[in-house]
């Protein structure tokens, strides 16, 4: 979160951005950012549950004896 926010007060700062109509475009730029960097991640955890990496599937186990 903190580079998002860094990045959106550096877009301002470099095109000296004042109207809301220019915040508004900058703010969608990051949001847009955003969610390019979070879908990249369901990628590649559906990668490596396909390849059967970490995200193996394991059997269930019956403590006997715990409540």
């Amino acid at each position: 979160m903190a580079t998002l926010l860094v990045l959106r007060r550096r877009l301002i700062d470099e095109y000296g951005s004042e109207s809301a109509a220019d915040l508004m475009l900058i703010d969608v730029a990051v949001l847009s950012y955003y969610h390019t960097i979070r879908i990249n991640g369901w990628i590649r955890e559906l990668r490596e549950h396909a390849r059967g990496g970490s995200l193996r599937q394991e059997g269930l186990r019956v403590n006997a004896g715990r409540t």
